[in-house]
């Protein structure tokens, strides 16, 4: 049984206008497809369906794989939770669909949405990651740690503002942690990032 080779991506803004103004410069998700030889793309977007069509058209032209686009609605593009439910979603179906061989290009979108894949991918979903740029083409990228499903973060709704936020804030004045007796300085500021993570209730483990 022959082994699809499928590669999943977001594109947005750039890739787009590749296409309704004829650049002649191929943006990452083509540029992959022309490199790189995979049956299918599955495809994230946050766009009318007017204005994608066109677009998906435009790949299967240039790369004769087969192109699946799936509207994910982002109130921002920073939002982990939402980039998150929308891309466990594709991958959970991918997953389930036998002799295939899974791929995804981490070039396109936010930090964000970079930081997803790699959470999702090195954890519940083994995918091979690849990257595309002007400079070095089109590379496999080898990311050289491994992610204890036990010990990821659910981050929910919270985006880099909120992050950064909290990264930033003061300990409470009842973090106090009378059971935990140090004088070292290192060991009171973690008490004081656990007291801001609880306070906020941010993080829970899968």
């Amino acid at each position: 049984m022959a082994v699809e080779q499928v590669l999943v991506s977001w594109f947005g803004g750039k890739d787009l206008a590749a296409v309704q103004q004829g650049w002649q410069q191929l943006e990452p998700v083509a540029q992959t497809l022309a490199s790189q030889c995979f049956d299918r793309v599955e495809l994230l977007h946050n766009y009318p369906q007017l204005d994608v069509v066109p677009y998906l058209e435009w790949l299967v032209v240039r790369s004769l794989a087969a192109a699946t686009a799936t509207n994910c609605s982002l109130s921002s593009p920073v939002n982990f939770g939402e980039i998150h439910q929308a891309a466990e979603a594709v991958l959970s179906r991918l997953a389930q669909k036998l002799a295939t061989e899974r791929h995804i290009l981490l070039s396109p979108g936010t930090p964000a949405i970079q930081t997803v894949w790699i959470l999702l991918g090195k954890t519940r979903f083994p995918f091979t990651f690849w990257r595309s740029s002007l400079e070095d083409c089109v590379s496999r990228v080898e990311i050289p740690f491994e992610i204890v499903t036990e010990y990821v973060p659910r981050v929910g709704n919270v985006g880099s503002w909120g992050i950064s936020g909290m990264a930033s804030a003061s300990a409470p004045i009842n973090a106090s942690y009378p059971e935990i007796i140090t004088q070292n300085p290192q060991m009171e500021r973690l008490k004081g990032q656990v007291a801001i993570q609880a306070e906020r209730k941010v993080f829970s483990l899968l």
